[in-house]
């Protein structure tokens, strides 16, 4: 009962995970424009890795793509974007894994272990995989910022900081770490014999037929 409320645990934590990545990768806030350069016009600039937008200080706003062919962007949006798709795919197997390795299946103890060993191998190379391209995507932002600043920190040019999308992508990859490695944890170890044979599918040994004896 507490293998099973751990694991229950677990497949929340790596839905909750999962459900991070699909909002980090799609709003439009993985960098927004340093506010010291619009605080006269109260417009807001900030960019995902999809869509570039502008919000207004009146509550409307407009995006667009960043209408260019996908080997004219830059090196670090196309790595962010590559890895947050291999990342959101990862996942979703993962899920998928989980749900199938889950211990209320009727299946053989064996194949659930190698189920859940799955869902940890694809929920830690997904949490990888996001860690990695929102790093690369940060680095970017931190070259800008300091290529667009002079000695004294103020603004040369357009620079940008960090959007709230990054850190959701940060906190998502621990979370898919996190339950990958419970995951695989979960599929280690020997199958124990009630695992092994399920007490509605247990041997049970015919009684030897009794001969009635008539007696005269």
């Amino acid at each position: 009962m507490g293998l099973r409320l751990i694991e229950a645990i677990n497949f929340v934590l790596l839905l909750v995970g999962f459900l991070m990545l699909i909002l980090c990768v799609f709003l439009p806030y993985w960098r927004v424009r340093d506010q010291e350069q619009t605080v006269v016009d109260q417009i807001i600039y900030h960019d995902g890795i999809w869509l570039r937008c502008i919000t207004y200080t009146a509550g409307n706003w407009q995006c667009d793509d960043y209408e260019r062919y996908l080997f004219n962007l830059k090196a670090s949006l196309n790595a962010a974007r590559g890895l947050s798709l291999v990342a959101m795919f990862g996942s979703f197997a993962g899920l998928i894994s989980a749900l199938v390795g889950c211990s209320c299946n009727k299946t053989n103890a064996n194949v659930k272990k190698w189920f859940k060993l799955m869902a940890g191998g694809w929920s830690i190379g997904s949490g990888i995989c996001l860690v990695v391209g929102v790093s690369v995507y940060a680095h970017d932002i931190i070259n800008n910022y300091f290529l667009n600043s002079d000695q004294y920190g103020r603004p040369t040019g357009t620079r940008y900081v960090f959007g709230s999308s990054l850190f959701v992508g940060w906190v998502s990859g621990a979370v898919l770490l996190i339950s990958g490695a419970i995951y695989v944890c979960l599929g280690c170890g020997k199958v124990s014999e009630s695992e092994r044979y399920p007490r509605s599918f247990a041997y049970r040994p015919s009684q030897p037929a009794t001969i009635a004896k008539e007696y005269v």
